[in-house]
């Protein structure tokens, strides 16, 4: 009767650590399939057979994520992510010294902004969208100052203006609502002195 008993026991035994067995193993499945499918770093690097180091996917200030494409030099040559100003998106083509020379971004007041530069890093071309979705284009000249401007303005009148050294149009081209052309040449605006105890 004893040996009914202990035989009892023991297949009880066995079958209880099967059943548990069975169990732990389907958690660590299951635990295995959860860490393949989720992984987690504050950075990465992608980097070639020599370990040089081609793209970094990561975060300057810990917030907002930014990923970068290098040259065989390191130098940065494609810059994605979003400003740590506003949390606006942009998209950044450098040159071979890693300097910027065209930047395609959104504005924090709903317009889009393509902006050209030259080897100097100096603004030379501004293509824009309005809040409204009115297009815009702007030459600027050496000193970052818009000489040359033509979009349609908020009223759908489509227009071109030249501007001098100090950026006032001079010259502007408009066709109005009614469909006849108006060609005008604004003398620059006057500048007020300051007032008494304002800064110039």
């Amino acid at each position: 009767m004893s040996n009914i008993r202990t035989n009892a026991w023991k297949a009880g035994s066995i079958a209880a650590s099967f059943i548990a067995g069975a169990i732990l193993s389907n958690q660590v499945s299951l635990k295995a399939e959860a860490v393949t499918n989720v992984l987690r770093a504050t950075k990465f690097e992608l980097i070639d057979g020599t370990g040089r180091v081609m793209g970094v996917f990561g975060s300057a200030d810990g917030k907002t994520p930014q990923l970068q494409l290098l040259d065989e030099a390191g130098k940065p040559r494609i810059h994605m992510g979003l400003r740590t100003s506003n949390g606006e998106p942009e998209f950044t083509l450098n040159g071979k010294d890693g300097k910027k020379r065209a930047w395609l971004s959104l504005t924090s007041v709903g317009g889009a902004n393509l902006m050209l530069i030259d080897n100097k890093e100096r603004a030379r071309i501004n293509m824009l969208t309005t809040p409204e979705g009115d297009p815009f284009i702007h030459f600027l000249d050496a000193n970052e100052i818009g000489r040359a401007s033509y979009g349609i303005t908020n009223e759908g009148i489509p227009m071109l203006e030249l501007h001098d050294a100090e950026g006032n149009v001079r010259a502007a081209l408009h066709v109005e609502a009614d469909g006849k052309g108006a060609l005008t040449y604004p003398e620059p605006k006057p500048v007020e002195p300051p007032k008494e105890g304002e800064a110039p």
